[in-house]
């Protein structure tokens, strides 16, 4: 599993470019409000075969929204394969 948290600016180009990409993986793409519940479960998109989700074990409500801080487009240590 892995998680990358961009702004709302790139949506339109980011998310076409992961339908065409995914190629067979499974991507929840959800918004982050300060209800996480309804982020996943009912406002999520699914790119691929849906995955299992836990309902219970996300909170319906937050104080605020996670702040997944800024993208991080100049990762270090890149492997090339």
């Amino acid at each position: 599993m892995y998680q990358i948290a961009f702004e709302t600016g790139l949506f339109a180009t980011l998310v076409p470019w992961l339908i065409l990409n995914h190629r067979g993986l499974s991507i929840l793409i959800h918004p982050n409000t300060r209800s996480p519940r309804r982020d996943h479960i009912s406002d999520g998109l699914w790119l691929g075969q849906r995955r299992a989700l836990l309902p219970k074990r996300l909170p319906e409500d937050s104080p605020k929204a996670d702040d997944a801080g800024a993208p991080n487009t100049e990762p270090a240590g890149t492997a090339l394969i």
